[in-house]
Formats: structure tokens, sequence, C-alpha cells
């Protein structure tokens, strides 16, 4: 099964902030949370196109999101703050206080419901 090793960068987007002010149960905000950003040659490597379901792993959890194209290095996965991500992310504070939200190691491979 094809799999791209990948740095994994949460943070927020416009759309995200426009869906929470919806709610977060919204279907906009739902949808933006639910997305991973990577690029082309990523897609590509996975064989995913844009709008398939991805798996994306961490050494903290799993979650699915529909995979969009985005303007990033090979390496990189970008996903909106929200539940999925936090699944992703560790909850230990290091001496800030804040859990590690960027620079996480991660797996993709594509979600081919089995």
């Amino acid at each position: 099964m094809a799999r791209v090793e990948a740095v994994l960068i949460t943070g927020r987007t416009v759309k995200q902030g426009v869906g929470l002010a919806e709610g977060k149960h919204s279907g906009l905000y739902r949808q933006e949370t639910g997305s991973v950003e990577m690029s082309a040659a990523a897609m590509a490597e996975l064989g995913a196109a844009q709008g398939d379901s991805v798996i994306v792993s961490t050494e903290y959890g799993t979650a699915v999101f529909t995979c969009r194209n985005a303007d990033l290095p090979d390496s990189i996965v970008f996903i909106p703050y929200g539940p999925s991500a936090n699944r992703l992310t560790g909850h230990a504070a290091g001496r800030s206080g804040m859990p590690a939200f960027k620079g996480i190691g991660c797996t993709v491979r594509r979600d081919d419901g089995g």
C-alpha cells in the first residue's frame, strides 16, 4: 500500500473561522476540519485525487480526512485545528505549557475502505 511520510502542521484557516462562527456542528466547520492539504506530488505518490479519503497517523493516533491539493512542500501536510487534528497531536505540554501542534511526524495512506 502506498504511503507518504511527512511532517504534520496544524493551524487555522479562514473557512474554519467562518464555520466556527456558524457553530462547531456546522457543515462548513466539519468539512474544513476534516480535510488535509498536501502537495500534488504527495497526492500522486499515494494515488489519491482531490476529495479522496486518506488516513493520517502519528504516534498519538489516527484519523480519516478528505484530501485536497495545496501549494506545500512534498514533505509537509496541513490540517486545520479541530477534533480530528486533536487525535493526532500529543497532550504533553513542554516548558511553554502548550502541546505541540506543529512538526509532528506522520504517515499518510489512502483510505481504501478496508
